[in-house]
């Protein structure tokens, strides 16, 4: 994945090969404390990759708020670019067919 290696604020990085042009679902939790109060949070999504793009998953949790962006990676001129992609929805259930 471009950027992968010595990624920006040293955040950990997982990599993960999903097919492409089949729908992709997520779940991402957090759970923590600040002082006395306990937080927790997720965010449950889905898009469809495309087949030769990159992507990035970006996942902030802070004070029980959770947020989720996914990015297209490209790079040009030896400069990662990362384009903000709208096509996150709600994931489908097998009892909403």
């Amino acid at each position: 994945m471009y950027g992968s290696q010595g990624y920006e604020n040293n955040s950990d990085v997982i990599e993960r090969i999903v097919e492409a042009d089949k729908e992709t679902n997520f779940f991402v939790a957090n759970q923590g404390a600040a002082g006395l109060l306990q937080t927790s949070c997720f965010v449950e999504a889905a898009f469809t990759p495309k087949k030769d793009k990159q992507y990035e998953m970006r996942f902030t949790a802070r004070l029980g708020v959770c947020n989720v962006q996914v990015n297209n990676l490209s790079e040009v001129d030896g400069k990662i670019l990362k384009e903000k992609i709208d096509e996150l929805h709600p994931v489908k259930k097998e009892c909403d067919k």
